[in-house]
Formats: structure tokens, C-alpha cells, sequence
């Protein structure tokens, strides 16, 4: 059974940026949300949180369940920082998703 796709305008996704009135790409548009929950106060301090949890911590132990368990984690804060911080950055510059 597959899951019903959410209302990509109830998410806040539409074509064009309200900011910028330039179109975007489905990408393009979830980056934008992650850019916004995560670049004001309290998104930055839940980010911040995240990278102290994550983001600078050694994955490996010797328990290869907990070592996949704990890159995982990171994995989730890497790409959730990758959002964040790719809205400062042209297309040109390697993203093509």
C-alpha cells in the first residue's frame, strides 16, 4: 500500500519563492524549508544541538550494529546541514539533485 503524497502547499512548497519571486525546482523547494526552520533562533540552536550531537563525533565503536546505528545519525545531521548551508551556494557549484 502506498502512502498519499502530502499538499506540497500546505508544507509551504509552491513554485516560486515568495522572497525572491524566482522559480524553483522540487530540490530547490525543500531546500528552502530546511533553510527556514533551521536559520532562525530556535533553528539554530536545534542545529547547533545537532552538530554537538553529531556532527563531530567518531561513528566507529566496536559494535558494527552501533557503528551503522551511529554514522546513520550523523548521516541525517550531514544532510540537513547540507540544506542549510547550500542555499548560500550557486548551482554551479556541484549540486545537481
Amino acid at each position: 500500500m502506498s502512502r498519499p503524497k502530502p499538499d506540497r502547499a500546505k508544507l509551504g512548497l509552491t513554485q516560486t519563492s515568495v522572497e525572491s519571486g524566482v522559480t524553483l525546482t522540487p530540490s530547490e523547494q525543500v531546500t528552502e524549508l530546511y533553510r527556514r526552520v533551521f536559520t532562525g533562533s530556535e533553528g539554530a540552536a536545534v542545529l547547533d544541538d545537532l552538530r554537538k550531537r553529531y556532527g563531530n563525533r567518531r561513528s566507529f565503536v566496536p559494535d558494527s550494529n552501533s557503528t551503522a546505528f551511529h554514522e546513520g545519525q550523523r548521516d541525517v545531521f550531514l544532510m540537513i546541514l547540507s540544506h542549510v548551508e547550500r542555499v548560500n551556494r550557486k548551482p554551479s557549484q556541484g549540486d545537481n539533485d
